[in-house]
């Protein structure tokens, strides 16, 4: 999503201000991100495995199936281009909790670290690289406090409002609540979730709104599976992203 994304992961907007015809002529084309490459990188960078606890996800590369577009406006032009249709993601112990790289296509990346207490995850940086006609652009935020996105022990009706912001102003408000448990089909095995609606609004340099539900195992904390809807703007530029992410295995390469 070109978008400062803070999905499941609060995830982050990049917008880039391009020429209108080079945007017109190039920016429609993306690929597949290699999970043979994330692979390779999740072996060299992988931390030290911290086991089973509760919310902690197993580390490793996990496959995504993906339905779902991205259209990104500079002026009078706007160009949309279709997501492949898997993603590899990269899932790393840290210290305090885990960290996430969402290969969605070969020129949008998201990142988000997790800090995990005994409320559950919560998003303490985000990291958002999309490249548009051969341009790259790199957003990076630090929010403090840290919101929280998955909650370790949800109750369905369950809501909360969590408020952040990073050191340059920008800020974030996220409405959650635990919407209900739903059954997905993961590889042909059905997994019950916990389904997380939020809505999240930007006000600073990014202005906008995004619309996600997470859809997770509380007891390994593993997002199975996540919608989202957003338009976010920035310096003129206004990037609107829709999909729809599906695990396909529970058991992560590594």
């Amino acid at each position: 999503m070109q978008r400062k994304i803070l999905f499941g992961v609060i995830g982050v907007v990049v917008v880039l201000a391009i020429g209108a015809t080079v945007l017109y002529l190039l920016a429609s084309r993306t690929s597949s991100a290699s999970a043979d490459d994330a692979l390779v990188e999740f072996r060299a960078t992988a931390g030290e495995d911290r086991g089973d606890l509760p919310g902690l996800p197993p580390q490793g590369v996990y496959r995504y199936s993906v339905e779902g577009s991205e259209s990104i406006g500079g002026g009078p032009l706007s160009v949309t281009r279709a997501l492949p249709g898997t993603s590899p993601r990269i899932l790393r112990h840290t210290d305090d909790g885990y960290e996430t790289e969402w290969r969605i296509s070969s020129d949008h990346t998201e990142y988000w670290r997790y800090v995990l207490d005994d409320r559950g995850a919560s998003t303490a940086e985000e990291r958002s690289k999309l490249t548009v006609a051969g341009i790259s652009g790199t957003t990076e935020n630090e929010w403090s406090p840290p919101p929280l996105r998955l909650p370790l022990d949800p109750e369905i009706g369950d809501r909360w409002t969590s408020e952040a912001a990073t050191p340059d102003g920008q800020t974030v408000r996220i409405e959650s609540v635990v919407a209900g448990e739903d059954t997905v089909d993961v590889g042909g095995t059905p997994v019950t979730v916990t389904n997380v609606d939020s809505t999240l609004e930007f006000s600073g340099d990014l202005t906008g709104e995004i619309r996600e539900t997470n859809s997770y195992d509380a007891t390994s904390g593993m997002e199975v599976r996540h919608v989202s809807v957003s338009e976010l703007t920035e310096g003129g530029s206004t990037v609107t992203t829709r999909w729809d992410a599906t695990l396909q295995s529970l058991e992560p390469a590594r």
